[in-house]
């Protein structure tokens, strides 16, 4: 199984749920464990060629048993850095989870755009509507939490704030 989930806290301490190991999709049933067979970390933003910190971000990883919240005590991959425009593999060891555990991603924030100033072909997820129509601007909604892709900058005089996703987490997953 593949899942793609765009990271969309935007702070490196709350990590948003990548994955969540279930017991259904396999011949094995109840109590099935699942391999993790390689997450891929890709910084969906533009780089700049004169200044590579420009929409890099950090990235926190953790693994938590069930029911568990993030701690240091199940962080597995600490402030890596991810530069615009690149992808970082971890494919080289299998991590079994057990059913109902979890994988959850902390990324630093991307810039928050004002209605007017959006990025054509960034992702954003909306923090405030302020009067703006996102749907016309590629989102499905209007509603503060929906993660679109900018088809437009927005009207100039719109008071709506959406934050840039900048990393898309994918993890390939077997039940074993």
């Amino acid at each position: 199984m593949i899942t793609n989930t765009p990271i969309t806290t935007g702070d490196i301490t709350v990590p948003t749920l990548a994955f969540k190991a279930t017991d259904t999709g396999a011949s094995g049933g109840t109590g099935q464990q699942t391999a993790i067979t390689t997450i891929a970390l890709c910084n969906i933003e533009t780089p700049n060629l004169t200044d590579e910190t420009v929409n890099s971000c950090n990235v926190n990883i953790h693994f938590l048993k069930s029911g568990q919240s993030a701690s240091r005590l199940n962080l597995a991959v600490s402030n890596l850095t991810v530069p615009a425009g690149e992808t970082v593999f971890f494919s080289d060891e299998r991590i079994i989870l057990d059913s109902n555990d979890e994988v959850r991603i902390g990324a630093t924030a991307g810039d928050v755009d004002t209605a007017g100033s959006f990025d054509v072909g960034s992702t954003y997820i909306i923090i405030t509507t302020g009067g703006t129509n996102y749907t016309l601007l590629g989102a499905s909604n209007s509603t503060p939490g929906t993660v679109f892709t900018a088809t437009g900058t927005g009207a100039a005089n719109g008071s709506g704030t959406a934050r840039k996703i900048l990393i898309i987490a994918t993890v390939s997953s077997l039940p074993v």
